[in-house]
């Protein structure tokens, strides 16, 4: 997962330098990703360097739900990481789903999502690569808008034979 993680900072920091931002590199683990199974929570924390600049952590809590998953992250000092986490992890205890949607009320006949905790780690688009392939969610894309497409096509025809009609009548 690391791995993973530090061959997206290429990408991520193109992205960066088109915003006018500084480059991130990805350190590794301060915190490795566990799941806490009292919280429900899957959490882990990353050190992440910029060029010339202090280390940092990005710190990330997933709050799992029944039908979804709410992200926090917690940006701190490696100095502070510690009284920051903690006052990071109070502030969430506030949070919850509405009833019904909690984790814990996971019902016989829920969807389960199609891929692990790991994808989770890695990101939502990471998730559909690693369960699908590349050419397979360009596949699905490319399946799941063939309506808009044809509707395209016949709005195209359509104002191709008006403007043969006009022409026919003058």
């Amino acid at each position: 997962m690391l791995e993973a993680l530090k061959e997206s900072d290429a990408q991520q920091n193109e992205e960066r330098k088109r915003l006018g931002l500084r480059a991130l590199y990805t350190d590794g683990w301060e915190v490795p990703p566990h799941y806490d199974t009292q919280t429900k929570r899957l959490e882990w924390g990353v050190r992440v360097r910029q060029d010339n600049g202090p280390m940092i952590v990005n710190y990330t809590s997933r709050l799992l739900g029944r039908s979804g998953v709410m992200s926090a992250v917690l940006v701190a000092d490696l100095r502070s990481l510690t009284a920051d986490t903690q006052e990071f992890k109070t502030a969430l205890q506030d949070f919850s789903y509405v009833p019904g949607e909690k984790y814990a009320e996971f019902k016989k006949g829920d969807k389960i999502a199609e891929y692990g905790l790991a994808a989770l780690i890695l990101g939502g688009a990471a998730a559909v690569a690693t369960k699908k392939g590349l050419w397979a969610a360009i596949g699905a894309f490319v399946a799941a808008s063939w309506k808009l497409v044809a509707g395209l096509v016949v709005a195209g025809f359509a104002g191709l034979m008006s403007m043969f009609k006009r022409r026919g009548r003058r």
